[in-house]
């Protein structure tokens, strides 16, 4: 069974020093996800403080998000149950989204938000919809 929502600590795979921080997100990931699933669709997204991104579920994809500045709230629903949460201030969380859960993502800080997302190539028919509306927040 696939686990719905998982958060990997990528303390072990952050580098940071005086001058910032790296983190090879793939690296990492290789020993536990199969090869096809690490990367079909990669982007850069950028969340004003109050406002919120998401909104929907991808029925066929996992995806990973990867905040590597500013705060913000991750919202989810599991089928049949109430939402949940979990407030992410830090870059040590990859968050891992199985295929079919709602999700959004709310800035809770004063600056802007800034994350990493992608989600897994292999899964499902590349003439199916990736992105479904569906409020959560």
């Amino acid at each position: 069974m696939t686990i719905p929502i998982q958060f990997f600590d990528v303390g072990d795979s952050l580098h940071q020093d005086e001058r910032g921080f790296v983190f090879f997100p793939f690296q990492g990931l290789a020993a536990t996800l199969p090869r096809e699933e690490m990367c079909a669709s990669c982007h850069l997204i950028s969340i004003a403080p109050g406002q919120v991104r998401g909104q929907h579920q991808h029925p066929q994809k996992t995806e990973w998000l990867y905040i590597f500045h500013g705060r913000g709230r991750l919202f989810w629903r599991l089928p049949g149950q109430e939402r949940q949460e979990k407030l992410l201030t830090n870059n040590r969380f990859l968050v891992v989204i199985a295929p079919g859960i709602p999700h959004a993502l709310r800035n809770e800080g004063t600056e802007p938000l800034y994350l990493l997302a992608w989600r897994a190539a292999g899964e499902g028919d590349d003439s199916e919809v990736d992105t479904v509306l569906e409020p959560v927040v």
